[in-house]
């Protein structure tokens, strides 16, 4: 098995210059896409309008399991647990799309890099937007 330090493995960059250099270079990018779950972001052939929404849950609240509470020794021993799972996950899915936010800030740097502007634009916008990462770009 290869791994990146294997001598054995090259790396291939595809420069988007010109309309023939379109499919080696989409293919690297969905290699790279791939690996880190971002496809559907980047498939020209998937509509942007029906892409999942990349924000951050709403972080859980005491109040959601009594009202007024402020502290989480007001809550039932039942809710505390609750409470306390809740934030687990939530800890949890909102680490997921800061990554995801990350990797497709990496990937819109890598388009960058290995793209001529113009050719690039014209070339991406046969599905797919650079304006899409743009919005993605989310916290730092």
């Amino acid at each position: 098995m290869a791994t990146e330090s294997d001598p054995a493995v090259t790396r291939v960059t595809i420069i988007l210059d010109k309309p023939d250099d379109w499919f080696n270079w989409l293919f690297i990018r969905q290699d790279i896409a791939n690996r880190h779950g971002l496809w559907q972001y980047i498939d020209p052939d998937v509509a942007k309008e029906t892409l999942p929404v990349l924000t951050e849950p709403p972080e859980p609240q005491l109040t959601d399991y009594k009202a007024g509470a402020t502290k989480l020794s007001e809550l039932p021993a039942d809710d505390r647990e609750s409470y306390r799972w809740e934030c687990d996950r939530w800890e949890r899915r909102r680490t997921l799309v800061s990554q995801t936010l990350s990797c497709m800030r990496g990937l819109y740097a890598e388009v960058s890099r290995n793209s001529v502007p113009f050719v690039a634009i014209i070339c991406w916008l046969r599905g797919r937007r650079f304006d899409h990462f743009a919005s993605a770009q989310g916290p730092s």
